[in-house]
């Protein structure tokens, strides 16, 4: 009998080990058919030139009325360069256990939770 329960225990790890990779690789696919649908529809949102040019960011987005938007100029002369510790990504290892899908508009966010 317990032969027989760890060997279930055995598949039912592995079917939802195989069910979480399912469920990412959804989750990544929905996130690209979105940015494939609403790429398309919300394309136009600014532009740099014409009737969604700069002169008419500030209409829709007041962060870039005229004070501060790019371009920039970067005198890379007068640049302090500095070296940083690499980035060490959060979770790696760890199994995800659900994702939410958001589209912003602008791009589609994933946020993974994990066990």
């Amino acid at each position: 009998m317990a032969a027989n329960l760890a060997v279930s225990v055995e598949k039912f790890a592995y079917f939802l080990e195989k069910m979480q990779t399912y469920n990412l690789n959804a989750a990544t696919l929905l996130a690209l058919m979105c940015c494939n649908v609403f790429g398309v529809t919300f394309a136009n949102d600014f532009a740099y030139n014409g009737a969604m040019g700069p002169d008419h960011w500030g209409e829709q987005f007041s962060t870039c009325s005229g004070k501060h938007q790019s371009p920039i100029n970067i005198d890379s002369v007068n640049v302090i360069r500095r070296t940083y510790p690499p980035l060490i990504p959060d979770n790696f290892g760890s199994q995800t256990i659900g994702a939410e899908i958001l589209n912003n508009g602008h791009t589609v966010v994933v946020r993974l939770e994990y066990a």
